[in-house]
Parts: structure tokens; sequence; C-alpha cells
């Protein structure tokens, strides 16, 4: 049993499930049904790994979550993008106090990319990224 344990390594026993990629992606990609139980809720329950070893899952959805998520988000790149192009639109590109302010806010911040030449850009991967979890 010694030789079986002790660190993460090909043939050893471990309590965890290594997935390469985002494991909510893999569960939901896993064939098994889904249900809807109530108007906007859907489950879906998935069994990892075999036999004693194995993890079941059970993953709820609340549609109409997603869809007021996905509204804001919709609102908010708008705000955000209104604000870029005023700052973009400025004759020097130097870093300003507006830039400082629009990439430190508690909100936009994390959206937005500065680029080499000093204009702004929203940053689409990370708004794709924060839709995943809706």
């Amino acid at each position: 049993m010694d030789n079986e344990l002790g660190n993460i390594s090909e043939g050893k026993l471990a309590d965890m499930l290594l997935i390469k990629d985002s494991p909510f992606e893999n569960i939901m990609s896993m064939t098994s049904p889904t249900k809807i139980f109530k108007e906007d809720l859907m489950d879906k329950e998935v069994i990892v790994g075999h036999g004693e070893k194995r993890k079941r899952f059970v993953i709820v959805k609340n549609l109409k979550n997603e869809k007021h998520d996905q509204s804001k988000r919709e609102k908010l790149v708008k705000v955000l993008q209104e604000r870029i192009d005023h700052i973009n639109s400025r004759r020097r590109k130097t870093h300003n106090k507006q830039v400082c302010e629009l990439k430190s806010h508690r909100i936009y911040g994390k959206y937005v990319k500065e680029l080499k030449d000093g204009s702004l850009k929203i940053d689409r991967m990370k708004l794709r990224e924060e839709s995943r979890y809706d």
C-alpha cells in the first residue's frame, strides 16, 4: 500500500479527479439525461468513474438567471464601449487619469485591455470566460 500512496504520479492512488480542461464543460458534455424539473430549472446528473471510486455530480442550471445575467452583461458592454470610444478619441494616446480610472474600476476594469499604442479595447475573451458561469 505504501508504494501506491504519497505523491501524484501515474499508477498511484488519489482522492481527486484530474480533468484536462474545465470540469464543468466536460461534465456538461457527458451523455446523460437532462431534466427540467421546474419551469426555469434544469438539472443533469453525471457519474464519473467506476466502482467504489465513482463520484456523482448534479449540476443545476437556472435558465431565468442565465437570461438576466446575459442582459446585464450586454448593458455593461454597451456602457464600457462608450467609455472606451470616448477615451480612444483623444488626440494623444498617453496614459492619463481616465485610462487609470477605467482600468482600476471595480466592475469595468477586468474587461479592459490596453494595447501597445495606448488605446483601449474590451477583452472579449474575459467576457466569454465569465459568461460560462451563468
